[in-house]
Order: structure tokens, then C-alpha cells, then sequence
């Protein structure tokens, strides 16, 4: 095969992933090296995608896999503007260890329990940035209490640490 026709078809692959992408669809391995076999055949070339093959295509055009995330794809715009508020919590297991480790090949990698202990925070925003509003700090045990000296925070204690809706509704009304 000519390299001029292995272009062709590179080059009409990236411009197909480009416009694939722009769309939002999720593109794999295997739908690459089928839409490059497609290609070929609309071009007349004999040509078979391989490993070897896409792993060049994907060096020289700057093309990794990634794991896909958020949820910004799927909002629409018209209603941002109704949107002007945001609020997420999120929980941090400050005393979890990691769950990787580096170590030798052939030794026995054993851990113990899991650490628990819980601290969840709700923060919100108002995109015009008009308000400013206090974080909410939800920790397991009242020892959490004892920071509710530190006025940038406001400090609960539940069993679970858990964000229930009285704790939601009292910190929403302050």
C-alpha cells in the first residue's frame, strides 16, 4: 500500500473523530478501527486496521483514552440562567489510607480496615456572586463541635455524618 493512501484514510479518520468528538460521542478502539476499515473501503484502498496501526494514528494525532466525567455534556444552555444557584456536598474519609501501594512482585500486600471516620461538607455558590454563603461542615461525633468557634464553618455532629434535611433546612434559613 501506497503512503499517500495510508494518509487518505488518516486523514479522513481524523476528521471524522474530530466531528465524532464535537457531537459528544464516546469513540473506543474498536469503533476507530472499524470506522478506518469503512474509510478504506469508500476509497477503494485495501487496507486492514490493526493494533499497530491505531496505536501510530493515535501518537501522532495526540489521542489517549480517558474515562469520561461530569455532567457539563448534558446541560442546556437556554436554562443556565434559571440556574443560579448551586449547591453539592461531597464526604471526606480523612483518615482513609490508600488502596494502592507500591511493592515487590511477589510479596504479600495486606492492609487492615478501613478507616470510617467522616467529615461531609455542603458548599453552594450564586453564579453572580452576590451572596456569599457558610459551608456546612456534617462530622460523625460531637467532637466536631468544638471548632463551631470557627465562624467561616457551620459545624453539626450526627452519627452517620450524614446531610439530613432539618440540618439542610436550618443552615438554608441562616
Amino acid at each position: 500500500m501506497r503512503t499517500s493512501q495510508v494518509k487518505d484514510i488518516d486523514g479522513g479518520l481524523l476528521t471524522w473523530f474530530k466531528q465524532s468528538r464535537a457531537q459528544g460521542a464516546s469513540i473506543s478502539r474498536p469503533i476507530l478501527m472499524e470506522k478506518a476499515g469503512e474509510l478504506a473501503k469508500e476509497l477503494g484502498i485495501s487496507f486492514v486496521s490493526c493494533s499497530a496501526w491505531l496505536g501510530r494514528f493515535k501518537r501522532r494525532h495526540g489521542i489517549v483514552f480517558k474515562a469520561v466525567s461530569g455532567e457539563a455534556a448534558s446541560v442546556n444552555m437556554t436554562t443556565v440562567d434559571k440556574w443560579r444557584d448551586s449547591a453539592d456536598e461531597t464526604g471526606f474519609f480523612f483518615k482513609c489510607p490508600p488502596d494502592k501501594t507500591l511493592d515487590f512482585k511477589r510479596a504479600l500486600c495486606t492492609g487492615g480496615k478501613k478507616a470510617k471516620d467522616c467529615l461531609t461538607v455542603l458548599v453552594a455558590v450564586v453564579m453572580s456572586g452576590t451572596e456569599k454563603t457558610t459551608p456546612l461542615c456534617n462530622r460523625q461525633n460531637c467532637q466536631a463541635l468544638m471548632f463551631q468557634q470557627h465562624q467561616a464553618t457551620d459545624y453539626h455532629a450526627n452519627k452517620k455524618a450524614w446531610m439530613t434535611i432539618d440540618l439542610f433546612v436550618q443552615w438554608l434559613k441562616s
